[in-house]
């Protein structure tokens, strides 16, 4: 298994509509790319904390690159 986490600071406003984008791209991945899917979590402020869990590093580098 080959994990990613990435860090996001979203504008005031835009939580709900980041939140529903995250939700609807993890689905997108998991039914066609070949993710294992992702946590999201809110932390201090609008800063957001996320972890995607893949197969392996190959299959993640191959849909970064695209």
């Amino acid at each position: 298994m080959y994990v990613v986490i990435y860090s996001f600071q979203v504008k005031n406003g835009l939580e709900k509509s980041f939140e529903e984008a995250w939700k609807e791209m993890t689905k997108l991945f998991r039914d066609f790319a070949g993710s294992l899917g992702s946590r999201l979590h809110k932390g201090e402020g609008n800063l957001y904390i996320a972890y995607a869990q893949w197969p392996d590093k190959r299959t993640w580098e191959v849909l970064s690159k695209k």
